[in-house]
């Protein structure tokens, strides 16, 4: 690799994240790299006895943020990724040291054209969190409202940029120079990975998400989203109401009772279900830190910087692979999973049905109450890797939620059943779904699709016909069980090639005899017999 087409501080990132590799027993990548120092600092020890998906988790969070944030990605990349990593990535914990107050005051007075005692009433200087991305900070505003103030780490934007630059100039040497890492697209997946993190590090989309679920979920007086100040709002710092209550894994400890417990993790459970079901948006990251229990059994749901999107199809889908094992539906399943997913080249559909089959009969008779969405998932993600299909990220991100819903809904009470909680919520988009407005619109939805088509076909038809009259239409044959056939009808040319040459012979020698040529002729004629017996012992014990 040509380090020397980069800038002095992307030379300087690459040594740091080789010396980080080799002490974590992580050298031997270099050499793939082709880097002209790697073997400077590949001396160096370490402890062969950390198994490398840790090794990798330890790495990851030695080179910060970006690479924490990384790591939190591709644990929701189960279909590609082998589980030992996925669990071990998903145990990176988004924390990360305080920057200083002083920076904080400059950012402020950047954004707002003043300087932060003019927009604040009172600031607290330590941070209450801090994260890869921003630390959070209590305020109160001169109007005398509580409010939390989270604003991005300085530079932040640069660091993150220049970090996944080299990614993906290493996903692109990967893909070139090592084969058996180019079914895995790592050029595709950092793009991804680049786009969700420009979205999280933008607090404004944070902000309107923030709005979009508070709408939602105004007529529901159980919950609380945060009020947001826009007017104080900017891509580097967001204000929003300050929401007093506890984290659930604090909460439970208080030992609330039997039937609050219930109650709090029912009305958590509905709302995250109602978000994936209804509002066709999700929380994408719901761990204890993002819920809070208020004390009059009100739920407060902050952070709201990685969200993803479902539509009414894959909702639909999600739905009907929980029917489908419900109700032992084989074909069913196997619709939804294809549909889904991605097929990466050929696929045995049989031994896929088989597969399914059998994932399908391990929930037959399991009670509700033993049912596990974790263990659901991990079969979906082994079923699908082993036939190379590959899961949609927005749709492996949702997978990933569902596992935490459940997570949390236990965590809060033991007893909580995932199934249960969600048939009201598949029920209700069944119904939906048969209902005349909603056939009605489909089917104008899809009046709609054959009309545009119709449009579209005189200039495809237009581009085919020139293709022909210019001879550079190309059509590819694949031919399947024809290699016996083929095989009979070469076999039978040869032995009929064979029976007109000895044919000829024959009838060749017999004018030889009886032009006066009685010896040679007679010589012609044996030899010609003893082919044909060989001949003839071939057609009939040879196949």
């Amino acid at each position: 690799m040509d380090l020397s087409i980069l800038s002095k501080d992307q030379r300087k990132r690459y040594r740091q994240i080789a010396r980080v590799l080799v002490n974590h027993g992580m050298g031997f990548v270099l050499p793939k790299l082709d880097v002209p120092w790697f073997r400077r600092i590949l001396k160096k020890k370490y402890s062969k006895d950390v198994p490398m998906p840790k090794r990798l988790r330890n790495v990851m969070e030695e080179l910060g943020p970006t690479f924490i944030k990384l790591g939190q990605f591709l644990s929701t990349r189960r279909d590609i990724l082998p589980d030992e990593y996925t669990k071990e990535f998903g145990k990176l914990v988004d924390e990360a040291p305080t920057f200083l107050y002083s920076k904080v005051e400059g950012m402020i007075e950047e954004d707002y054209g003043k300087p932060l005692d003019k927009m604040f009433k009172e600031f607290e200087k330590k941070p209450a969190a801090a994260a890869s991305i921003g630390q959070v900070h209590h305020a109160v505003l001169h109007n005398g409202d509580n409010v939390v103030v989270k604003i991005r780490r300085p530079d932040i934007e640069n660091t993150v940029n220049a970090d996944i630059g080299i990614l993906r100039t290493l996903a692109e040497f990967a893909h070139e120079n090592i084969s058996d890492l180019r079914s895995y697209n790592l050029v595709g997946l950092v793009e991804e990975f680049r786009r969700t993190m420009t979205r999280e590090m933008d607090y404004l989309k944070e902000a309107r998400n923030t709005q979009r679920f508070r709408r939602f979920f105004k007529d529901n007086k159980s919950v609380v989203f945060p009020k947001v100040y826009m007017d104080l709002s900017t891509e580097r710092i967001i204000v929003t109401e300050f929401i007093d209550g506890s984290r659930p894994d604090k909460w439970v400890k208080k030992n609330p009772s039997k039937e609050k417990r219930k109650k709090i993790a029912k009305l958590g459970s509905d709302v995250y279900l109602k978000q994936v079901f209804e509002a066709g948006m999700f929380q994408a990251d719901p761990h204890p830190g993002n819920l809070l229990i208020i004390k009059d059994s009100r739920i407060g749901f902050v952070d709201f910087g990685m969200i993803g999107y479902i539509d009414e199809e894959t909702q639909e889908k999600l739905a009907n692979i929980f029917i489908g094992i419900v109700k032992q539906d084989t074909d069913l399943m196997m619709k939804q999973l294809l549909q889904i997913g991605a097929v990466n080249g050929r696929i045995d559909r049989q031994r896929l049905k088989n597969d399914i089959a059998r994932l399908v009969k391990q929930y037959y008779d399991v009670s509700l109450k033993s049912f596990s969405v974790q263990e659901l998932v991990d079969d979906i993600h082994h079923i699908m890797k082993d036939h190379d299909i590959i899961i949609p990220p927005n749709f492996a991100l949702l997978l990933k939620t569902l596992i935490q819903i459940e997570g949390m809904g236990r965590m809060i009470y033991p007893d909580y059943n995932f199934i249960e909680a969600t048939k009201p919520f598949l029920k209700k988009l069944l119904s939906r779904k048969k209902s005349v407005g909603s056939i009605k619109e489909r089917m104008t939805e899809k009046l709609y699709e054959i009309v545009n088509l119709s449009g579209e076909l005189p200039r495809r038809m237009d581009n085919l016909i020139w293709l022909l009259e210019h001879g550079s239409l190309r059509m590819e044959f694949e031919h399947k069980g024809l290699r016996g056939l083929l095989k009979r009808i070469s076999s039978s040319s040869n032995k009929l090639s064979i029976s007109l040459v000895i044919a000829s012979f024959i009838m060749a020698s017999a004018i030889i005899m009886n032009a006066g040529f009685q010896t040679f002729g007679m010589v012609v004629f044996i030899l010609l017999g003893f082919i044909g017996v060989v001949w003839l012992f071939s057609m009939l014990f040879i196949k």
